[in-house]
């Protein structure tokens, strides 16, 4: 059918009726925690051939690096040591409490390759990758500016903000600020100034925490304090890992050997969660396909909003199907690998979407809010420098489609799909989506579906895609501590941080999740099937947002190359169209 608003379609009851059918088929399953999934859809909406294909492929890879590194010497080691704890653990003379037999009588799971043992030195993770390509972070995951950057370009860049005034949770002081930014500057200069930066992570506080074989999980809330030193570099001033003050959260610097280093470690925990159970689980793939849903019930297959919105929806169902079970399932990813217990994870993400501002989540308003749009206080920042320009594309190109079927701000007011697709975003029984601006006029229209789209697309990109660079390092973002952050009184060593990092069969399994993120990535932004729109006027409209991706791409190649360390997830030809991984 060709597409037309409902006031224009010459066969109203025949819509009406395909419009019933699509409600029968779409539906919100209610079993998902509040999150707002689709029900199992029909075939149409599984992976292609060419997916199941290259996922087929990405396993084969996983198969050669684990055959390959059962023959490396710091494998066969650690087989070793857990054989002969295995043993020990099957004496109840040594496990009378339970614990150790806990750990390791089970051997270990079945879908883990590598034992469960920590590792003598970082570079023993290095045993995994035998056909894989190295995570490129591997080389700077113990570097504090590539510490302070991930926060500017990592999984987690929509979290930092402007420190305005001073936290009386999180008392830093000129004398921690002295040496993070040189001669001449200051804590209280460089606030007044707007260079002060903080990753705020307290919500994380009293968090249930899970185990796996009978490893204890551990995750911390803390705040860390950053800057933008006068000689232009991004720097880390201080970490608390919890949101008090005094002894029993002291407030660390760089200048604080190890001690610091376990403070930056639980801040890296801390994010890699919040980036997997908010960013990536409820603010991309939950978002997606709770728009989808609302999308196949209150829109006809013809309506040009629809049509404009399905082409980003490819696989999104089948992709939010396999994570019910792999992601968030019992025995998934979360329940294996993320800190929180499965259940505080998922409650964790469904009250972040349940009360995230969509009005303040459009990529400009968010920037700014977070008061991250400073040019001067802060000259790079990848996710807005790279981000905005895709953002302000879509703009361009989504209002100039909806100006083909609307002719002015009543035709949008006036729209009974609209209307009710709109409702149902923000409905209880429906997304249950909070704060969804008001459609008065076209360009608030345009402005929200470009925010959909935007997420669906560059922040998923953000989020995903380098996940396997991030997350497939367990030295660099690890998604737990397996060992405490040291008290006060405490004295920790080399030793105590190395215990703190994953165990192999933690790091191997973290492969299972992530090599999908490199490998799976299977449309492009902008690259539209010729019959998407169902109206030859769009086809100009097309090329003139796929030239502009170009412009951008360009622009943004020039940028990363000048960068201290790369951040290429925002090149429009590595950005994904829909979510489907």
């Amino acid at each position: 059918m060709a597409p037309c608003l409902p006031k224009n379609d010459p066969d109203p009851a025949r819509r009406r009726a395909a419009m019933e059918s699509d409600r029968e088929r779409w539906q919100f399953d209610r079993t998902q925690h509040g999150f707002p999934l689709a029900a199992d859809v029909a075939h149409g909406e599984s992976y292609s051939a060419s997916y199941l294909l290259r996922a087929v492929a990405a396993k084969g890879e996983l198969f050669a690096t684990r055959l390959a590194a059962s023959h490396t010497d710091a494998l066969v080691e650690a087989r070793a040591e857990y054989e002969a704890l295995k043993r020990a653990g099957a004496d109840p003379s040594t496990a009378s409490d339970g614990t150790l037999r806990e750990r390791l009588a089970a051997a270990m799971d079945e879908r883990l390759y590598a034992p469960m043992v920590s590792v003598a030195h970082v570079d023993d993770y290095a045993a995994l990758f035998h056909a894989l390509p190295m995570p490129a972070t591997r080389p700077f995951a113990d570097d504090d500016g590539f510490f302070a950057w991930q926060r500017l370009a990592g999984c987690n860049a929509l979290h930092l903000r402007r420190q305005t005034e001073a936290d009386a949770r999180f008392p830093v002081t000129e004398e921690h600020f002295r040496g993070a930014s040189g001669d001449g500057d200051g804590l209280a200069r460089a606030r007044a100034e707007g260079r002060l930066y903080v990753l705020d992570l307290t919500a994380l506080e009293g968090i249930a925490t899970g185990a796996t074989l009978g490893w204890q999980r551990y995750c911390d809330a803390p705040q860390a304090l950053f800057v933008r030193a006068l000689d232009g570099a991004f720097r880390p001033v201080a970490v608390q890992s919890k949101p008090r003050p005094g002894r029993h959260a002291p407030v660390l610097t760089p200048r604080d050997g190890t001690r610091w280093r376990h403070a930056r470690l639980g801040v890296q925990t801390a994010d890699a969660v919040w980036a997997g159970a908010v960013m990536h689980l409820s603010i991309c793939h939950a978002l997606a396909g709770g728009v989808q849903v609302c999308t196949a019930r209150e829109l006809a297959a013809n309506h040009p909003v629809r049509r404009l919105l399905w082409p980003h929806f490819e696989m999104t169902a089948a992709a939010n199907t396999t994570m019910k079970t792999d992601v968030i399932g019992v025995g998934g990813y979360f329940d294996r690998l993320l800190a929180p217990t499965l259940e505080a994870s998922i409650d964790l993400g469904v009250r972040a979407l349940r009360s995230r501002s969509i009005r303040d989540s459009a990529p400009w308003r968010d920037v700014a809010l977070r008061g991250c749009d400073d040019l001067e206080a802060l000259p790079a920042y990848p996710l807005r420098d790279d981000g905005l320009p895709i953002a302000f594309a879509l703009r361009t190109w989504i209002n100039a489609y909806l100006a083909l079927w609307y002719g002015d701000d009543a035709d949008v007011v006036s729209d009974p799909e609209l209307a009710a697709w709109h409702r149902s975003l923000g409905d209880a029984d429906g997304a249950g989506l909070h704060d969804v601006p008001a459609l008065t006029s076209r360009a608030d229209l345009a402005d929200l579906l470009t925010t959909f789209v935007f997420h669906i697309t560059a922040v998923h990109a953000s989020v995903n895609y380098d996940g396997y660079d991030h997350y497939a390092w367990p030295a660099t973002y690890p998604s737990a501590r397996w060992a405490p952050t040291p008290g006060p009184d405490d004295e920790p060593t080399e030793e105590d941080l190395l215990r703190a990092l994953p165990p192999l069969g933690i790091a191997d399994r973290m492969l299972d999740l992530t090599i999908p993120q490199l490998r799976l990535r299977m449309n492009t932004l902008g690259h539209y099937a010729a019959d998407a729109f169902g109206d030859p006027r769009t086809a100009p409209l097309v090329a003139a947002f796929r030239a502009e991706l170009e412009r951008i791409e360009e622009a943004t190649a020039a940028r990363d190359a000048a960068r201290p360390w790369s951040f290429p997830y925002l090149l429009p030809s590595r950005v994904a169209q829909s979510i489907h991984v």
